[in-house]
This record gives C-alpha cells, structure tokens and sequence, in this order.
C-alpha cells in the first residue's frame, strides 16, 4: 500500500470518529438521561424549545417543543425533557416563571409532596396560570 493511500485511509477513519463523537455529545448530554412531560398553559409568554425547565428552583431540563394543543387550540401544549431521577410527583404543579425580572422565561415545576405518586415518561404534569404583564398593566392602568 503507497503512503498516499495510508494517509487517506488514517484522515477518514479520523473523520468518522470525529463525526461520531460529535454525534455522541450532542445526543447524550454527558451521559444524562432524561424523562419525558408534556404540559399545558393558556398563556406561554416567550417559551420556545430551549427554555429551562426549573425543578424547585434548580435547572432540572429542558422545553422540546411548544404549540398549540389540538385537541383544546385556547391552551398551549409544552413538551419538556427533566434530567431522569427528578422527583416529579402527582402534585407538582407546571407554571410560566423567571429567575429575575430581566431574565427570559422558564417553566418552574413545583416539588409537590413526599407522599405523592411519581408520574412516569410522558405523564402531564398539572399547571397553574400565572398573570402575564400585559394581562398586569392592563389592570393598573384601569386602577389608575
């Protein structure tokens, strides 16, 4: 075999490796696992896929999808992804929240109770409105 031919062969065998572990990282999240929710809100205000998922107040995931729900087009249906392990029970609650004033949204699940049934992948986990600012000012400004 001509040195030409060695080389080719070593740089694309290094490329499908690369390829690979690019592959690998960017699926596996460092070997996190994660447990699939579905949620519902009326009001979704600035939630796209990406947004923290909060557990308590911790970074627990992630949003994976956000759209209108079809079988109730006045809510909105959330897709969310929680690092596996997260205690996700029956009484946590999903709300639209932020960490500060200034920072984007997030959705925040409740812990809920020691006692409660942990749901499984897939489960909805129940949601509570929280007043938009629109929804806010429009209030003040009737006050005012």
């Amino acid at each position: 075999m001509s040195v030409e031919a060695k080389v080719g062969t070593f740089v694309i065998a290094c490329l499908i490796l690369l390829s690979a572990t690019i592959y690998y990282v960017g699926n596996h999240q460092f070997g996190s696992h994660f447990t699939p929710y579905r949620t519902y809100l009326r009001y979704a205000g600035g939630v796209a896929s990406g947004t923290s998922v909060l557990f308590g107040g911790i970074e627990a995931g992630k949003v994976t999808g956000v759209r209108p729900s079809r079988e109730d087009p006045t809510r909105i249906e959330i897709d969310l992804q929680v690092k596996e392990g997260t205690p996700v029970n029956e009484n946590s609650l999903a709300k639209l929240g932020a960490v500060s004033l200034m920072s984007s949204p997030a959705v925040s699940v409740t812990t809920g109770t020691s006692d409660a049934r942990r749901l499984k992948a897939g489960d909805v986990i129940r949601s509570e409105e929280t007043v938009s600012i629109d929804d806010m000012t429009r209030k003040l400004s009737t006050i005012a």
